[in-house]
């Protein structure tokens, strides 16, 4: 059995994020088990070799290490009916907490495309590790170590636009950058290349 994704945020008050399941023989399968503290998760369209699941609220947020690589908050997960017993290949999915951002510059780039340097807390080198400004994906991403990476702002041709600068770690879930004092998203502007026509004398 293979899941996706595999990292995900604790709070899953505020991200209800869909586990995708793939596999052989999920006939009969009645339910799924996170660790030791979510053991009936409901499965959603049920396939031989498919399902789906809405990933649980970590309980025990007060015991996660964010010290270690991925913390010590990882879940096996597990399908499981009456009859058959629990699956025998079992998955680890990792929760991610105490991850935010606290920096980007610039703000203010090119429309051709420029290199944006953000610093946070608690970034994860993952595959999916990426950033999105607005719809559009960066470019290119670069992780340096838990608090910076640099994402590559994609070619825009709408100039009017303001585009909100997020990270995700596991290609579902974006984390916006929050103004602390604003509260509110901030944005990423493009602005059209300087061009001197004429100079005189």
């Amino acid at each position: 059995m293979k899941i996706f994704p595999t990292f995900g945020f604790a709070d899953q008050d505020k991200f209800k994020t869909q586990l995708n399941l793939e596999g052989q023989y999920f006939w009969g399968i009645e339910k799924a088990q996170f660790g030791n503290f979510s053991y009936d998760l409901d499965l959603r369209n049920l396939y031989d070799s498919y399902a789906e699941l809405t990933i649980p609220k970590y309980i025990n947020t007060t015991r996660l290490d964010n010290f270690t690589v991925y913390g010590d908050n990882r879940a096996i997960v597990e399908m499981r009916n009456s009859i058959v017993g629990t699956s025998i290949s079992e998955q680890t999915f990792t929760y991610i907490n105490h991850y935010n951002i606290t920096y980007a510059e610039p703000t203010l780039v090119n429309k051709e495309g420029d290199i944006m340097y953000l610093t946070g807390e608690g970034f994860i080198n993952t595959p999916a590790l990426n950033c999105k400004f607005g719809d559009l994906l960066a470019t290119s991403v670069k992780y340096y170590n838990r608090t910076n990476i640099h994402c590559g702002t994609p070619f825009i041709t709408d100039l009017t636009l303001q585009y909100t600068i997020s990270v995700t770690f596991n290609g579902i879930e974006y984390l916006y950058f929050v103004d602390p004092l604003t509260k509110k998203n901030v944005t990423l502007d493009f602005t059209a290349p300087i061009v001197v026509n004429y100079l005189d004398p």
